[in-house]
């Protein structure tokens, strides 16, 4: 198998897992608040990172613990959003609502590093948005006030989702924190 049909499959399966995670919150959500399920959910994935390696995380920059306490706070919203959005609209809308990010991200990356957005980028927007229009509305295109709060909550996750990212960039590119500390320090937060 060659390297790109490889790398095609993985991408074919983080996308299965990703939509298949929104599933298993829905279904999580029937026994417990969203709160106590991001809760449980992070205070598991920092305890088994802190175990598994509690070596790499001695000698903490103050620099990485104060990115990963603004990435942790980042984490809060989107996820927020995220579970929140699933009890309030449809689980379609929220997997492409949340999946936004990956919009957002070059639009935000544009306005911070002043520069305008390509062609390209410009039509993907458009389609974005034609997309988000078609989800959302009603067939007369009226707004649906049914799933209204859950589509704005599962816009927010994808657009703090964005900020988290070039924030990320950002705190990684600095000598003085670890990449590694930084991924596992946000979780705890």
């Amino acid at each position: 198998m060659t390297k790109q049909i490889k790398a095609d499959m993985m991408l074919l399966v983080v996308t299965l897992c990703w939509g298949v995670s929104y599933l298993l919150v829905d279904i999580s959500l029937e026994d417990m608040g969203s709160f106590t399920l991001n809760a449980n959910r992070f205070l598991i994935a920092f305890s088994v990172a802190f175990a598994l390696s509690y070596r790499k995380l001695k000698n903490v920059t103050k620099e990485t613990l104060k990115y990963s306490i603004i990435l942790g706070v980042l984490l809060v919203f989107v996820y927020i959003g995220a579970t929140f959005g699933i009890q309030y609209t449809t689980l379609s809308n929220t997997g492409f609502l949340c999946g936004l990010s990956v919009v957002f991200t070059p639009i935000l990356s544009s306005v911070v590093y002043k520069k305008a957005p390509d062609k390209k980028l410009t039509l993907v927007i458009i389609m974005s948005v034609t997309g988000i229009a078609l989800l959302t509305l009603k067939d007369n295109f009226s707004i649906n006030y049914d799933n209204l709060l859950g589509d704005l909550l599962s816009i927010m996750c994808a657009f703090v989702y964005a900020i988290d990212l070039l924030v990320t960039e950002r705190a990684v590119q600095k000598e003085e924190v670890n990449p590694f500390q930084l991924g596992v320090f946000q979780l705890g937060v």
